[in-house]
């Protein structure tokens, strides 16, 4: 059995594909990866997959010419992927989302290829926006409020399960983890506020004694941020963690922007966030994904038009009620299971 994935560009896009090709392969199932040459899909291609890299760019945002260009590109990459589908003959075509994934289902609905998507959003993206209509089922990573389709499955999204099963490192009962991050490029936004916000709060009026913060600031921000902080406060600044599913994993409360994967593992390890949406995110998405959250009890929003002195305001109450603590909360859809639900439906 053969089947093509679509999708990339992106973390957000990137890494549930990776942990779907993973269950592909450990069901003995060729995969063919098509993805984009701009993004991080060359560095972390599982091997024994086939990755194939076009170069095609988005539409939304865009000015008029650039916009032109993208239908152009779009064009010729239809024409491009029909001989390439026809020889390798896919029993379905994946699509993720992005850009890339356009083409790829144009082109499976032009040759009659079974067509499934995968949406990682609370609010659908514009390739699955336009595809939605042509597909044989749509599997979300998130709820999304207002459409309901027989095609529907809230499978989640694909993530890491390697440390389901692990406990945190140990620590004192008085210590104290919060993990701070932008995503992988950083904010502005976070980067200039949180330290701030988190030096003015005296933190052993909740019982912490030792406050250990780790903050992922984005290439080349970490000594500006480090300076930003309280010396008193116990700090590790770091353009990138690698390994960012451990710091969710060991970390007592998460402030974060609102993408989905961030949003998906840490719902999946049953920790308590408070979310800073992007305000200039693609149909708001960020704001939508928070939204879920906040709404089972997992997390609060700060919006970037906010006073800076509500987001302590936020903080202090989180502490206080000890909103983190909460960890018998139920998931909603577990991550954990979802590349392995996903391929169950198409396979059946």
């Amino acid at each position: 059995m053969k089947i093509i994935i679509a999708g990339g560009g992106t973390g957000g896009h990137i890494f549930p594909i990776i942990e779907f090709i993973n269950e592909c392969a450990a069901r003995k199932i060729e995969v063919l990866w098509l993805g984009t040459n701009r993004g991080l899909e060359r560095k972390h291609k599982p091997d024994g997959c086939t990755l194939i890299e076009m170069n095609i760019s988005g539409f939304r945002g865009k000015n008029l010419f650039k916009k032109f260009i993208s239908i152009v590109s779009l064009f010729f990459s239809i024409i491009k992927l029909i001989p390439k589908i026809l020889f390798y003959r896919p029993t379905a075509i994946v699509c993720f989302g992005g850009y890339v994934s356009l083409p790829a289902g144009i082109t499976s609905i032009i040759l009659g290829k079974s067509l499934y998507l995968h949406e990682q959003n609370a609010v659908f993206g514009t390739s699955n926006k336009i595809l939605k209509f042509f597909s044989k089922k749509i599997f979300l990573g998130f709820p999304i409020n207002g459409y309901n389709s027989h095609k529907i499955v809230l499978t989640g999204n694909p993530i890491r399960n390697n440390l389901q099963n692990q406990t945190q490192s140990s620590k004192q009962h008085d210590e104290f983890n919060v993990l701070v991050t932008g995503g992988s490029l950083g904010s502005e936004f976070i980067n200039t506020h949180v330290p701030k916000v988190l030096s003015s709060i005296n933190f052993a009026d909740y019982g912490i004694n030792k406050l250990n913060i780790f903050h992922q600031t984005g290439v080349n921000k970490s000594d500006y941020v480090r300076d930003l902080y309280s010396t008193s406060i116990c700090l590790q600044t770091k353009d990138f963690f690698d390994d960012m599913h451990q710091y969710i994993f060991n970390a007592d409360l998460i402030i974060t922007r609102a993408g989905a994967l961030t949003l998906s593992e840490i719902s999946a390890y049953k920790k308590y966030c408070l979310m800073i949406p992007l305000p200039t995110s693609i149909d708001d998405h960020q704001l939508k994904n928070a939204s879920i959250i906040e709404d089972l009890d997992r997390g609060t929003i700060f919006e970037e038009h906010q006073e800076i002195k509500i987001l302590q305001e936020k903080i202090k109450f989180i502490m206080h009620n000890k909103k983190y603590a909460c960890e018998d909360s139920k998931v909603i859809p577990n991550h954990f299971d979802a590349a392995k639900k996903i391929l169950d439906c198409i396979l059946n």
